[in-house]
């Protein structure tokens, strides 16, 4: 997500933006950052390995871990709103997800829409449930012809991808700020009170509930939980983070990530908001708090931690880690060690508004390129080996998200609520 949530009463900041102070006036030449981590020049020698990049036909969550193949962005096909945008309150725009023919929509008032990716036409729009101006997002997940939405008001709802007909709505009477993670007819479905519930998808019946500590100081948003085999991980506001049974909700294991010693009560909130990623049976967990660890997901046990903190979803390329830290940094990371091997400072890569701070996405990696978006509405190449910038892409639209890539097409949603479809 893209804002801070800092108390329960609702401070509202732009969250891709850093929270540290101002930058002290001063020349800078370089724009790998040398004094904020260490790095392991050994590091430089070891080549990454990209994986083969693959034209994926479908988006069914919020974030996607693949060399995504799709030719850098050129040029509009179309383009259309989706609804109501990000107003002066606190509303977010909730995910987009998309199956092989049509991109799902859903704007801040709640309305749905099926979009066909070709030309852009709805094939349907409902409204479910009832929001108030300004909601706090929700979110939404396909599998199969259901498509899950959840709402702030606590509501979830089963629609048919095919022409939007409800199959069934419940409420769990607490707000649910992200979108559900779906595996093999399960929805798994995070509130903001620290609750985990499983829900059927075809008949909406509640299968368990998983309760973790209720935090009032929180980030706005949250991480969806992460499957692997027959567990599920899911991380909490409070820093916790669970390895649970997909069945049962039995836990497994679990551990905390406490906030690296800030000097600022916002730095200091231990929320984790970015997704874990599970790679080669090793989690990787990383908390607005300023800490990140490597976990063993048979045993729960550490295999290293760092000093890092991040609300954007990291990615693994390789044997390599790729964070955007929340000092507006793109941390090469060593998976095995969690060794660096480079920082590169985002800031740098200002090519508007020198007076204004950029704001970041999560990282995407596009046909052996990473691909950020900043709030401004650029979409910024950087090459996986150094972290340099190759091509600044300027959409001229507020983009809070980075845009999600099927059949070779990129997708962007604005804050605006304008849905853009570019080759």
């Amino acid at each position: 997500m893209n804002f801070y949530l800092l108390t329960a009463s609702a401070i509202c900041l732009l969250a891709s933006c850093s929270t540290q102070k101002d930058p002290l006036k001063g020349t800078r030449e370089d724009f790998i950052v040398s004094g904020t981590f260490k790095t392991d020049p050994l590091l430089n020698k070891k080549s990454i390995t990209l994986p083969a990049a693959l034209k994926n036909s479908s988006w069914p969550t919020a974030n996607k871990n693949l060399n995504l193949k799709a030719q850098e962005i050129s040029t509009l096909r179309w383009e259309k709103c989706i609804g109501k945008g990000v107003s002066s309150g606190l509303s977010l725009m909730p995910n987009m997800v998309a199956n092989k023919t049509h991109i799902f929509t859903m704007d801040t008032t709640g309305n749905i829409s099926a979009i066909n990716q070709t030309d852009g036409k709805d094939a349907w729009s409902t409204r479910p449930t009832k929001h108030d101006d300004n909601t706090l997002a929700g979110g939404l997940a396909i599998e199969n012809d259901t498509l899950i939405a959840t709402a702030s008001s606590g509501d979830i709802t089963a629609l048919n991808t095919k022409d939007g007909t409800q199959l069934w709505q419940i409420n769990v009477e607490s707000p649910i700020r992200i979108g559900a993670t779906i595996h093999a007819g399960t929805a798994y479905i995070l509130t903001i009170s620290n609750e985990l519930i499983a829900v059927d998808i075809h008949t909406g019946k509640i299968l368990w509930k998983h309760q973790g500590i209720n935090e009032l100081s929180a980030i706005l948003g949250g991480a969806e939980p992460v499957i692997s085999g027959s567990t599920v991980l899911v991380a909490y506001s409070s820093g916790e983070y669970y390895a649970l049974n997909t069945k049962t909700g039995d836990i497994l294991w679990s551990d905390t990530l406490t906030a690296a010693l800030r000097s600022d009560t916002v730095s200091s909130i231990t929320h984790i908001v970015a997704n874990p990623i599970i790679d080669n049976d090793t989690a990787y967990v990383i908390s607005h708090g300023g800490k990140m660890v490597a976990t063993d997901m048979k045993t729960g046990n550490r295999n290293w931690q760092q000093n890092v903190g991040s609300i954007h979803n990291p990615i693994v390329i390789g044997d390599f880690l790729f964070i955007v830290s929340d000092l507006d940094e793109l941390i090469c990371m060593d998976k095995k060690t969690g060794k660096i091997r480079y920082a590169v400072n985002l800031q740098a890569y200002q090519t508007t508004d020198k007076d204004k701070k950029l704001c970041f996405s999560s990282p995407l990696l596009v046909d052996g390129k990473l691909l950020i978006t900043t709030l401004q509405g650029e979409l910024l190449y950087i090459a996986v080996q150094d972290g340099k910038l190759l091509k600044t892409f300027n959409t001229d639209q507020k983009i809070m998200y980075a845009p999600i890539v099927v059949n070779g097409t990129y997708f962007l949603l604005s804050n605006d609520g304008i849905l853009t479809s570019y080759e």
